[in-house]
């Protein structure tokens, strides 16, 4: 299990959000327990390349032109999560 965190603000050109580029799954302890915040930025953004497994989550506080919370340019499964505002 691994924890995710930023410390810091990231270089304006490396945007804010997880950028997901192979196979991956996040499975979080319930919608009501793991919460993934965009705090006015994109939360997650699925390239081309990338596979994302995504369960027991909620994704909330997004904010981007296109995919506020998830961009998906990819392939996405979502099972038992929240997306909001």
């Amino acid at each position: 299990m691994y924890r995710l965190t930023r410390t810091s603000s990231p270089a304006p050109e490396q945007g804010g959000d997880l950028k997901i580029e192979r196979e991956i799954t996040l499975e979080g302890a319930g919608a009501n327990s793991t919460i993934l915040v965009g705090n006015g930025t994109r939360v997650l953004t699925v390239r081309k390349e990338g596979t994302l497994f995504l369960q027991g989550v909620t994704i909330q506080g997004g904010q981007a032109d296109q995919g506020g919370g998830i961009y998906n340019a990819g392939w996405l499964s979502i099972v038992h999560c929240t997306i909001r505002n």
